[in-house]
């Protein structure tokens, strides 16, 4: 005679170690996960005040920045800005010198992207380098003209 088993059902260690698989790809998938907020710039400075990963693409003044939200540091939130390309009717020397280039920005929270100009003096890298240049340049040119002018008058005198 035969003897029943009784049926007890326990889990395989194959079906639990893929369980395990399964549940430790989904948890690193939705901590990575980047919202993509496309061109909408409110649905970024919230993504901003809660310091939550995401992306959002920007025309300003015909040129085109690309925003990362990268995550926390200290209290602060770290925000990628690249300049993806620079307004068509801009000179070649000024794409050259723009358009790729990025900066880190550790901006507080509360801050909000759009219309605020002090967002600069958070930031470090390329972008904010080559904007300082480019002031650097026009202010010299300036300087230069006047000087001469300055001169030219004195020496009528």
């Amino acid at each position: 005679m035969k003897r029943k088993r009784k049926s007890s059902y326990r889990p395989s260690f194959n079906f639990l170690l893929g369980l395990f698989v399964i549940l430790l790809v989904s948890l690193i998938f939705f901590m990575n996960y980047e919202k993509n907020c496309y061109d909408d710039m409110s649905c970024l400075n919230n993504a901003i005040s809660s310091c939550n990963s995401a992306k959002a693409v920007s025309e300003e003044n015909n040129s085109t920045f690309k925003y990362r939200v990268l995550g926390k540091s200290n209290d602060l939130c770290r925000v990628e800005i690249t300049l993806i390309k620079v307004s068509h009717s801009a000179e070649q020397e000024m794409k050259d010198m723009f358009e790729g280039k990025n900066m880190i920005c550790e901006i507080p929270k509360e801050t909000t992207l759009v219309g605020t100009t002090d967002v600069l003096d958070h930031c470090s890298g390329p972008l904010k380098e080559s904007m300082y240049e480019l002031i650097i340049q026009r202010m010299y040119n300036v300087v230069i003209k006047n000087l001469g002018e300055t001169i030219s008058e004195l020496s009528e005198v």
